[in-house]
């Protein structure tokens, strides 16, 4: 087995050295200008760097490195910037600065061991591998979409309803995801690389944007238009200048207009349809000055109400999304004065896991960070509250968490990922799939989630993926025009 490279393999993968490091040294020093802690800065200068190196060893291709640079940037690399357009130093607004960003540093070194051992591990070929034919990509694509767009109407027709029995189509609604991935694909490997959408490229986007105002999920917006870039980048090999900007367009987008429509919307979708979701989004699309001043409102209110994270000095609902190390300075100080969870936090994320068959006694709504933050003498948290999985692991058990649970159950993760689909992003599929399908919770999912996602999630997701691959691929639904001869005779 090939030994790990301690140095930049590619061009690519000098200049992103070059240029992060230089980019990263200029911020840090004008936030030390701003007056905050030298050792801070340089903790969490150290941390992004280690972060972005994966990259550079193993490529900007390679599904293992993304996903650990994608922490790095979650927990530390955007609060360095959002944090400096507000004027405000690194440790403003923090209880224990040092502290924290030291535990994500910690974290950050799990999340990398993890990487290095499952690069090292051989796990024989991976259970999908990559399909390059245009006619079975448009299959998987056609595929795909039934099974997506069935699960998304029938979550969708259930909006505005009190429904109490098994959401099982919310299973099955990304694979409208590998629809998208596959008919864009398919265009590029059809057209010799001169183009990447056609008639049904466009029609999977206007679904795709569709459910995403249906589900009022910004996130699920974000990733229609990630799909997009990450399949085309995956293809074509390469970074184009136009591709990162558009990337930081659609970003800017979701921060200043899409995020005050989606929150005005979200507070009284319980009681909406489906169609009235779609009409309200839209009408609040024309109205968004209104939209905008209904935002400013509900953040003041909240303000004075009192809200835990307050990184920002003011609730920022999509910086605070987008900044991770808040949540882990909450979780440090709460657990110290209130004692570690210690294993009762495992034991819950096992039985989350389990199906309600075999546990049949466990919550409907349930969310795991808000039991943590409750747990650790901070009330009323919020519905479904973010406990990442470094922050998680500092308080059930210290210091020792906040590596070991990164460590082992990141190595998990990654392992799985590598036997379904490997980890090369180019012209896979699969690959690009699974990274759209697990990144958000790889990044700020609490143990419950990994647990949830090792023993069930992506299990569930290999069967179903090898259905629809063996489909495709052995033309059961499209069968092959052949000569048909007599029993007997020639």
């Amino acid at each position: 087995m090939r030994p790990l490279k301690l140095t930049p393999a590619t061009r690519q993968g000098r200049m992103l050295v070059k240029g992060g490091g230089i980019f990263i040294g200029i911020v840090c020093a004008l936030h030390l200008a701003l007056g905050a802690n030298s050792i801070v800065v340089c903790t969490a200068g150290l941390t992004v760097l280690l972060s972005i190196y994966p990259v550079a060893i193993y490529g900007f291709l390679n599904l293992g490195a993304v996903l650990v640079s994608l922490v790095g940037f979650r927990y530390v690399g955007f609060p360095l910037v959002a944090k400096l357009s507000m004027g405000q130093p690194l440790d403003m607004h923090l209880l224990d600065p040092l502290g924290s960003f030291g535990i994500v540093l910690s974290g950050l070194i799990g999340y990398l061991t993890a990487l290095r051992w499952a690069a090292r591990v051989s796990v024989g070929r991976p259970l999908l591998q990559s399909v390059s034919g245009k006619s079975i990509l448009g299959r998987i694509s056609f595929l795909a979409a039934s099974i997506g767009i069935s699960a998304n109407l029938a979550v969708a027709f259930r909006a505005g309803e009190n429904y109490t029995g098994l959401t099982i189509a919310e299973f099955f609604v990304h694979f409208l995801h590998l629809a998208l991935i596959s008919a864009i694909a398919r265009s590029i490997n059809y057209s010799r690389g001169r183009r990447n959408v056609d008639a049904w490229v466009c029609f999977l986007l206007i679904l795709e944007i569709a459910f995403s105002i249906i589900h009022n999920s910004r996130m699920a917006l974000m990733e229609t238009f990630v799909c997009f870039i990450a399949t085309v980048v995956a293809y074509e090999n390469r970074i184009k200048w136009k591709q990162f900007a558009a990337t930081a367009f659609i970003i800017g987008m979701m921060v200043i207009f899409v995020t005050p429509v989606f929150l005005h919307v979200r507070d009284s979708r319980t009681e909406l349809s489906w169609t009235q979701r779609i009409g309200n989004t839209i009408m609040m699309v024309v109205k968004w000055p209104e939209a905008f001043s209904n935002y400013q409102k509900h953040r003041e209110l909240i303000n004075r109400l009192g809200w835990h994270l307050n990184y920002y000095g003011s609730p920022q609902n999509v910086f605070e999304r987008m900044t991770l190390v808040n949540h882990v300075d909450v979780l440090k100080a709460g657990s110290e004065n209130h004692g570690k969870v210690g294993f009762e936090d495992l034991n819950l994320s096992l039985k989350r896991a389990l199906p309600r068959m075999l546990s049949p006694d466990k919550p409907v709504d349930y969310s795991q960070g808000s039991w943590l933050y409750e747990r650790v003498g901070l009330s009323n948290p919020g519905p479904y509250a973010t406990a990442p999985l470094i922050g998680t692991g500092f308080a059930a058990f210290g210091w020792v968490g906040s590596f070991f649970y990164p460590f082992i159950l990141g190595l998990a993760w990654l392992l799985i990922v590598k036997k379904i689909s490997g980890w090369n992003l180019h012209g896979n599929i699969w690959a690009i799939y699974l990274l759209l399908r697990v990144h958000d919770q790889f990044v700020e999912g609490s143990s419950d989630s990994y647990v949830l996602y090792i023993l069930r999630s992506l299990p569930q997701d290999l069967v179903l993926l090898c259905l629809v691959s063996a489909l495709a691929k052995g033309r059961f639904l499209f069968p092959r025009r052949t000569k048909t001869f007599p029993l007997f005779g020639k």
